[in-house]
């Protein structure tokens, strides 16, 4: 004789301090399964994560779950204390002023770029008597702009309009106030650079919130890299190809270098290391404090730091490679063999680093902005090699750019419902890791750094 079975899927629930190990039909959904075993789980209170930390749609049928996924229920009032009443309403009387903030970093950013366009001409958008009022008048209103919205910021938003309007002001007030000489525009975008690096420096310091505190070092570091290439190749009287070249070399491995800086756990909250050390690592060496219950009031502000400083380098970062992308493409013609080279090279790393990096990311800003930034550098190679093109070489490219959209247009089904396969997360990684250790090189190959190094030397 006989009997029916039905498929099920095994799943591990977990809530507080209780765990369940189940088995659920396919066809019926996780809030289903907290309700049979009695877990409450209130919409918009409680959410449903999984091993990851990625919410699951609780009203998703089990099916859409690997067996033996592991559940959490999660309670998203307790992540967040209740503010004071004082709190609440200086809040609620606070705005942001969101439109202004971009008018002002659009006005800037507009003034800067028309003032370097001019140094690039040799020409000049004011006149001497005119230019450096003007650059004083920047400068003041970014330092005006930064301490009002420093003193006032939090965690509620507004950060990066903000940070956006006040860092463009100090630039564009560099860039007007350089002085017209020879490499103008290299000189320019070095004072630009270093006016950017103090103001942001300043509002580090200043700020009160940590989590704003984060995100305005991660910007003033960025800054701080890029005057250094900008003001290093200018003491080298390098041209300014090569510090674009450099700039954009240092992309793919800075994005993949920012996770390693973010938290910065004492060693107590690692392991109990009474139980596990058998020696000392040095001769005075002491067996770390035990911090004691970890409790999210203390690891919350750790992390909304963290996330705020990766936030804003790799959105810095992903905005930097679409800057410095068009004066880079030239390269690609060079009559040197080597800069051609590095060219093709330092775009190709730094396009796959941009696509496949956001693989490791949940955040949806995060996850888009990098091949957006992608996106783009490839547009504009294909426009750049179309102008420099026989008409035989555009249709062989059209026909590329139809395949590959075609490619995509059929990987992007599956990938949309889920499918996905370790061979090829592996062979990403792979393709990641060399994108990352040769975007650099590549970039000094772009920038004939050989070339002006056998310079120097024999000069």
């Amino acid at each position: 004789m006989t009997a029916m079975t039905w498929e099920r899927r095994r799943l591990a629930l977990s809530s507080d301090a209780v765990r369940f190990d189940v088995a659920v039909p396919l066809d019926a959904s996780t809030r289903d399964a907290l309700a049979a075993i009695g877990v409450a789980f209130d919409q918009g209170r409680h959410a449903v994560v999984s091993r990851s930390g990625r919410e699951v749609d609780a009203d998703a049928p089990v099916a859409d779950l690997a067996d033996g996924t592991l559940l959490t229920v999660v309670d998203l009032t307790a992540f967040s204390p209740r503010p004071s009443a004082k709190t609440v309403a200086m809040e609620q009387a606070r705005t942001e002023h969101h439109a202004v903030w971009w008018l002002l970093a659009t006005t800037a950013v507009m003034l800067a770029a028309a003032a370097l366009g001019d140094l690039a001409k040799s020409t000049t958008l004011l006149g001497d008597s005119t230019r450096i009022p003007v650059a004083a008048a920047l400068g003041v209103g970014a330092a005006i702009a930064a301490a009002w919205w420093t003193l006032r910021a939090s965690t509620t938003g507004g950060t990066g309009f903000a940070l956006t309007a006040t860092s463009s002001l100090a630039f564009a007030a560099g860039v007007v106030g350089a002085p017209h000489m020879e490499g103008a525009t290299h000189l320019a975008v070095t004072v630009g650079l270093l006016c950017a690096t103090v103001l942001t420096a300043l509002m580090a310091v200043a700020a009160s919130e940590r989590a704003v505190r984060g995100a305005i070092a991660a910007a003033t570091a960025v800054f701080l890299v890029l005057a250094i290439v900008w003001g290093g190749t200018l003491l080298l009287q390098w041209a300014t190809t090569t510090a674009a070249a450099i700039s954009l070399g240092l992309v793919a491995p800075c994005i993949r270098w920012i996770p390693n800086l973010l938290l910065d756990f004492e060693d107590g909250y690692a392991i109990q290391f009474e139980n596990f050390m058998s020696s000392r690592w040095s001769v005075r060496g002491a067996v770390p404090a035990d911090p004691g219950q970890v409790t999210m009031a203390v690891v919350k502000p750790q992390v909304d730091e963290s996330l705020a400083k990766l936030t804003t380098g790799i959105l810095m970062l992903s905005v930097l490679a679409a800057i410095t992308t068009p004066l880079v493409v030239p390269g690609i013609y060079a009559s040197n063999l080597l800069v051609r080279i590095g060219t093709i090279g330092v775009i190709a790393a730094t396009i796959a680093a941009l696509f496949l990096s956001p693989r490791h990311s949940s955040s949806t800003a995060l996850r888009w902005m990098p091949r957006v930034t992608s996106a783009f550098m490839a547009v504009v190679v294909a426009i750049a090699f179309a102008m420099h093109s026989t008409d035989a070489t555009r249709s062989v490219l059209a026909v590329m750019l139809l395949v590959a959209g075609l490619l995509v247009a059929v990987l992007i089904v599956p990938v949309g419902r889920g499918a996905s396969s370790l061979v090829w997360s592996r062979m990403g990684d792979t393709f990641e890791w060399l994108a990352v250790a040769l975007a650099l090189p590549m970039g000094l190959l772009a920038g004939n750094v050989l070339e002006s190094v056998r310079t120097v030397m024999a000069g």
